[in-house]
């Protein structure tokens, strides 16, 4: 048995099963004549490009709806030298190559919207978890729940995210089934080097434990885990000892995982990327599910 990760950000997300039947169709010969394979071409750069143009707005977006929601929930101070939880989001914003004219006009704007929770449900225990961000909830969840219901998923009430819900009300599904753990991940450095001086560092900074891991493509690196409430501080820790940190995220870790089928891969993926075209903002996806060979 093995999972199918795909990332979405900082995100992590398994394949859940839908109840849906995927039309097979049989591959097919292409002929394009050499009069148009310069065209043809063309196209593909076009598309490539227009893909990574797609993505990278999409990174950009997130980033500045972090600093919308981080002014907010701080009383409105806008100042990164008074808000210590701003300066580590645009600390990552800038690691992201985001362009510091952005992140200023982002700081003066006054369109600021909160973060929501939207809980999905499919039959046979499977959840799935949406963080977005907006100003009209009812709007966004409509949109989402007319998407998932064409996918056999139930929507659940959406729950402003830096609220903490008990089990009995909205956002049982977040909080009985999913961990909300904070993550900062780092590369090795002189001053840790292994995972005993890592560890060592970890019991220091105020983290709860960590871990060896591959943080990007061929790059190995760890990660500390903490409570969400600690994140800031221990990245202000780390970064106090000279530590440089990768990223730093807060994602919904599940608890008990559902083992589905590999073959509802292209679905749940077609799913999520019809939310993310369909909301102004999708911010991140998680599910509780293990995928089969």
């Amino acid at each position: 048995m093995s999972s199918v990760v795909l990332r979405f950000r900082s995100s992590f997300t398994l394949i859940p099963r839908i109840l849906c039947n995927v039309e097979k169709y049989s591959p097919k010969l292409a002929y394009v004549s050499s009069r148009f394979a310069g065209h043809s071409h063309w196209q593909n750069i076009r598309h490539t490009k227009e893909a990574k143009d797609k993505e990278r707005m999409r990174i950009t977006m997130s980033y500045l709806l972090q600093i919308d929601s981080v002014i907010k929930s701080s009383g409105g101070i806008r100042d990164p030298k008074l808000n210590s939880k701003l300066a580590s989001v645009i600390a990552d914003a800038k690691s992201k190559n985001i362009p510091m004219e952005t992140i200023n006009r982002r700081l003066t704007a006054q369109d600021i919207v909160d973060p929501y929770v939207i809980e999905i449900q499919a039959p046979g225990g499977v959840f799935a978890l949406v963080e977005t961000r907006c100003k009209n909830v009812k709007t966004t969840r409509d949109k989402i729940q007319a998407l998932a219901k064409k996918y056999g998923y139930l929507i659940q009430f959406p729950y402003l995210a830096r609220f903490k819900v008990s089990k009995s009300n909205p956002g049982s599904i977040a909080n009985e089934f999913f961990e909300h753990k904070g993550i900062i991940s780092i590369t090795p450095q002189k001053s840790a080097e292994n995972i005993d001086a890592v560890t060592e560092l970890a019991i220091e900074c105020g983290a709860n434990d960590v871990e060896e891991t591959e943080i990007d493509d061929g790059v190995k690196g760890f990660e500390f885990h903490c409570e969400v409430n600690d994140l800031d501080k221990v990245r202000q820790s780390l970064e106090s000892r000279g530590i440089s940190v990768y990223e730093s995220y807060c994602p919904y870790l599940p608890l008990r995982k559902v083992t589905v089928s590999a073959e509802d891969v292209k679905l749940i993926v077609e799913m999520y990327d019809r939310i993310r075209d369909a909301i102004d903002y999708a911010d991140n996806f998680y599910d509780n599910c293990e995928v089969t060979e």
